[in-house]
């Protein structure tokens, strides 16, 4: 939620104050995918430094939501607004999609968020009272 809302302020700014706004969307920045579904998300540091780079140099770009992703083969983002701001990729996840072999969730097939959607990291509701709904905390 709070990045929905951080993005809803840079445009409330954009919008009010003429502010230039560019919210990018990270799938995930390391060094080398860790998981398959990174294959789809994955963000090379070299490209991340060549997207920031080529958002700072834009000359006014407006508000604006970019996905920051590399060239995956796999994608599943858009990079349209990103190359439309300059930002050209050059790396992609598939070269190590060999060493990713078994480590597969099966929650990245349904939620964007992968295993981090998993219910199991719900809130407990408070049914039991460990949530101090009883007034017991």
């Amino acid at each position: 939620m709070s990045k929905v809302a951080a993005e809803a302020l840079g445009s409330l700014y954009h919008d009010r104050y003429g502010l230039d706004v560019v919210c990018v969307r990270i799938g995930g920045c390391f060094e080398r995918p860790v998981a398959t579904r990174q294959l789809a998300t994955w963000l090379s540091p070299d490209d991340c430094a060549r997207l920031m780079e080529a958002l700072i140099a834009a000359p006014s770009p407006g508000f604006r939501v970019v996905w920051g992703v590399s060239d995956n083969t796999r994608r599943w983002f858009s990079l349209d607004e990103a190359r439309a701001l300059g930002y050209e990729p050059q790396d992609d996840a598939e070269r190590f999609a060999g060493e990713l072999e078994g480590r597969h969730d099966p929650l990245d097939e349904i939620y964007l968020g992968g295993a981090f959607c998993s219910p199991s990291l719900d809130a407990d509701d408070g049914a039991d009272g460990a949530d101090g709904a009883d007034g017991k905390a």
